[in-house]
């Protein structure tokens, strides 16, 4: 068995903690076109996947400019107006662990084998009562990294604080 992240385009909980590796050499590539695009840009979300065909990562970035009033997405050079009329909230990644999610997905009882959802791949936001981001009960102005698997014949979105590696789950 490989131990390349991203095996057969497959993001796996396993490959977790080797994000920790390139996701700020991602992030920088990403910031240095959201400049290009608007020298106000500020991250407002990310996400990461597996590229197509290969095994490594592909990073995906959201900017907001409050000058355009437009959203900015770094892997494909997309500008999506803006209803807001004040500056977005800055996502402050400095403090993440993909260790941290791996160990929170382990901890709840996901092995390492099992697959997250290659649509929506790990996605990181802030939620806050302006943009809600998780269900009811997940802190506000926090970040959550949000993952959806599918064991057993159920999808299950989960939604990680950032902070401590608390999950939270929409309930019926």
């Amino acid at each position: 068995m490989s131990s390349e992240p991203c095996q057969s385009g497959k993001l796996l909980v396993r490959d977790l903690p080797a994000m920790d590796v390139t996701w700020r050499a991602g992030l920088a590539e990403a910031k240095t076109k959201a400049l290009a695009w608007q020298q106000d840009s500020v991250l407002s979300s990310m996400s990461v996947a597996c590229q197509l065909f290969e095994s490594d990562f592909r990073w995906q970035a959201n900017f907001y400019s409050l000058n355009a009033q437009a959203f900015f997405s770094s892997d494909t050079g997309e500008v999506v107006p803006s209803g807001y009329e004040t500056q977005v909230p800055e996502l402050n990644v400095e403090g993440l662990s993909f260790a941290l999610l791996h160990q929170a997905l382990t901890a709840a009882g996901y092995e390492d084998d099992t697959i997250i959802s290659p649509s929506s791949g790990v996605d990181i936001r802030m939620n806050s009562a302006t943009a809600p981001f998780g269900p009811p009960t997940a802190p506000n102005d926090v970040i959550l990294y949000h993952v959806t698997i599918e064991r057993l014949g159920e999808v299950r979105d989960l939604f990680v604080d950032a902070r401590n590696g608390t999950v939270y789950l929409y309930q019926n």
